[in-house]
């Protein structure tokens, strides 16, 4: 018998549900009421009737290959305080927001706040899934009040991974992509290397998760997630998200930074073949599909 999730001590506060039919009413509410919560609520629908029909490309990883890849404390954290599970995919801002999660914990921490972030999420889960260890069980029955994701246009997160990994940081493609040992590299590949590498690999395996869609990468099937956000709409997304975790404090929202790179997302993409634009559009089809993002790199 499956067990019921498990549910913390606290009521969430009713919410208005007003149906929406597209992305663009959803917003167009959210802009009249100054709120995000019928925004989210409608990709949060959306995701449930997707699982419901079993319409997703979904990844049931094993323990061994959840715990090799990171996925615990990287990917997936708790914050008791907040009630909250919380899928950190990377290039979804997911340094700010445990930035901000760890700061309003009232912790302190040196150095990198994804290392400072696993090394409590960590301690955390194991405390959760007690001795079996059993991340997938785990996941299907383990609901706190606030289930949070953020997503983003997978066109510009994979311009942003190749941007920050491979130009800024000087990583091999094998450090992001299964199939980056057969490109013999110049000192930094350029972003078609990198996309063919991307569209190439054997999905079966797992990508590095600055790559991996996030619609797998946070097995949106297992986990009811009732947070969901867009990263485009964080601007008015941001206090939505804080005033449902009760967030004692109040940063002020910065838009992701643009760095070094002037370029927009779809010039990285001109000058790709059609097939290599084809396999990625199929590979990140159900976050495209999901969240309302454009199937190709031309149509934002």
């Amino acid at each position: 018998m499956k067990r019921q999730p498990k549910l913390l001590h606290e009521k969430p506060k009713t919410i208005e549900l007003i149906v929406v039919e597209s992305p663009r009413q959803a917003l167009e509410i959210t802009n009249k009421r100054d709120s995000y919560y019928n925004t989210s609520n409608y990709w949060a629908e959306k995701v449930k009737q997707s699982c419901s029909s079993h319409g997703l490309q979904q990844t049931n990883f094993s323990n061994e290959e959840i715990i090799s890849f990171g996925l615990p404390g990287w990917v997936w954290m708790i914050s008791p305080p907040h009630h909250l599970f919380y899928c950190a995919a990377p290039k979804c801002s997911s340094s700010t927001w445990k930035t901000y999660i760890m700061e309003d914990e009232g912790r302190t921490w040196k150095g990198n706040v994804h290392e400072a972030a696993t090394e409590i999420g960590l301690s955390r889960l194991a405390k959760e899934t007690k001795v079996e260890r059993d991340y997938m069980s785990f996941l299907d029955v383990y609901r706190p009040i606030n289930r949070l994701i953020i997503v983003r246009n997978p066109w510009a997160r994979l311009v942003s991974a190749y941007q920050d990994k491979i130009v800024k940081r000087k990583w091999s493609l094998k450090q992001l992509c299964v199939e980056g040992e057969k490109f013999s590299e110049p000192k930094s590949a350029t972003f078609a290397m990198f996309a063919e590498c991307v569209a190439t690999s054997d999905r079966k395996v797992m990508w590095n998760s600055h790559i991996h869609p996030f619609t797998s990468l946070c097995v949106i099937c297992h986990m009811d997630y009732n947070i969901i956000v867009r990263l485009e709409d964080m601007e008015v997304a941001e206090p939505f998200i804080l005033d449902r975790l009760k967030f004692k404090f109040h940063p002020k929202y910065q838009p992701p930074a643009k760095g070094m790179f002037s370029n927009t997302y779809s010039e990285f993409y001109s000058n790709l073949p059609e097939e290599t634009i084809s396999l990625l559009s199929d590979i990140y089809k159900d976050d495209i599909n999901l969240f309302g993002y454009p199937p190709t790199p031309f149509e934002w």
